[in-house]
This record gives C-alpha cells, structure tokens and sequence, in this order.
C-alpha cells in the first residue's frame, strides 16, 4: 500500500508538482508560505521530493476547523493516527456499506452517514480532533469513504513543525516576510468553477490583490485557464499543463503564473 496524507486527501498540487517542478530548484528560499493551505500540496512536495526538509513553511487557511485541526494533530500525529485508525474500525464494523462497496467495485472502505452514525461516533471516548477528522473525511468525499493507509512518514515528520495560521488571504499579513527569502505559493479557488469542497471561498477580489502581490513578492499563482485572466498576467511566466479532473471527463489547461527567474523560458509562451 502507498502511504498517504492525514486527510483523505493527497492534493493534486501534490501530484501536480511532482509532474511540472521536480526540475527546478527551489532551494534559495528560507520560508515558504501558502496561503490557500488546504492540503499544502506544494510544501509537501518540496519537503519530500526536494528535500527541503530544513525550511520554514507557513500555512494559511480561512476554514477554521481544518487550522485547529492540524494544530491538535502536531502536537501528537502518532497518538492521534492510532486513534483514528481505532475508532475507524469499529465504525466499519457497526456502519460499513458492504453491498455498495461490491456493487461498485469499491476497494476502500464505505461508511453510512446518519444521524445515527454521527451519534455514535459523538458518544465514544475519543477526542474531539478526531470526531472532527473522521467526519470530514466522510462528509467531503464522493463515496464517504475513510483512508484505510498509514500516513506517509516524511508527512509525520513534517507537520510538527509547520505553523499554522487561520487567516484569510491578506497582503498586509504577507508584509512581515522577507521578500528576498520568501516564496509564496497561492492556489485559490478558481473563478468560475465548482468550489463545492471548499468550506470557505472568499471572493472574488482577491485576483486583484494577487496581481498586486505578483508585482512585490516572488511567487507562483496556479489557476485554470481563463482567457481574462491571462490576459491581465500575460506578463508573467506562464507554465502550461493539462489537467483531467475525473475519468470521464475532458482535460482543461492549467497554468502557473510566476515572476521568478528560474521560470524565464516561459515568459513567451502563449
């Protein structure tokens, strides 16, 4: 079995990162700051593929819960992936869809969601940040389905010493890093797209403090094509790539936007 994320979740900027940036080097940067933090998919590909194992990451989110969340997990990941792993078991045992995981051929595990359920889980003995991480592993997944692999080692290691801050993206807050040193790595929700599993979207003015801070900071700003959009960036480094966002359906064009030197042979790219 691969080993995967803490949240039902590895990130496709994870995977993304892997297949676009692994040629580049990243190095010269002391801090790395992701302001959309979700899975903080480019800091765990830098960390483990990279080696940056010596660099300070900074992850924003503006969904409260998930912050807490990481922020009670690091201060024991061992102690609270034993617990879950416990408590996913007997919740297979008592809730498991075994005739839906035949029928569809599901090879990870299915878990009823009902009131009932929910009810259960609220009434053991395990902690609160677990009763959180179950329920969203099960609530925001397609198949409610719970992780049945173990956490990749390099992910343990890591997340006890990144800090996490709950925040909305905000330039001002972004004044405080050196802009020499820092790279900052924002994936937002895309505009006009389906953004149903964010827990919080912001707006849309946020574009336009992003172009402000493109000019200032050394950064990458990853987004879907949109012809707009790309207009008012044409300026930057654009790097191309297509992305298919299930098996069935077609594959959109993604870009990242970038001001830094080690992207420059993209900057005539259409």
């Amino acid at each position: 079995m691969k080993n995967v994320f803490f949240i039902d979740y590895m990130g496709t900027k994870y995977q993304e990162s892997r297949k676009q940036l692994i040629n580049y080097d990243f190095t010269k940067y002391k801090t790395v700051v992701e302001c959309f933090g979700g899975s903080f998919g480019f800091s765990r590909f830098l960390y483990k593929f990279k080696n940056m194992k010596d660099t300070e990451y900074i992850i924003y989110d503006a969904d409260k819960k998930l912050i807490e969340l990481y922020q009670t997990i690091q201060t024991d990941p061992k102690k609270y992936l034993d617990e879950y792993h416990l408590i996913r078991e007997d919740l297979l045992n008592k809730f498991g869809d075994t005739a839906n995981m035949e029928k569809y051929k599901i090879t990870t595990s299915l878990i009823v969601v009902s009131p009932k359920m929910k009810e259960y889980l609220k009434n053991t003995n395990c902690s609160e940040c677990v009763q959180s991480w179950i329920l969203r592993a099960i609530e925001n997944t397609k198949w409610n389905k719970l992780p049945q692999k173990r956490v990749d080692e390099d992910f343990m290691d890591m997340i006890q010493n990144i800090k996490f801050i709950h925040n909305s993206f905000n330039l001002e807050e972004l004044e405080k890093y050196d802009k020499e040193t820092t790279l900052i790595y924002l994936d937002p929700p895309y505009l006009s797209a389906f953004n149903a599993t964010y827990q919080v979207c912001g707006n849309n003015n946020i574009f336009v403090d992003i172009q402000t801070l493109l000019g200032k900071y050394e950064a990458m700003f990853v987004h879907s094509f949109d012809p707009l959009l790309d207009y008012f960036l044409k300026d930057y480094s654009r790097i191309r790539y297509p992305k298919r966002y299930n098996s069935k359906g077609g594959q959109i064009d993604h870009l990242i936007y970038s001001n830094m030197s080690i992207f420059d042979e993209f900057k005539k790219e259409a």
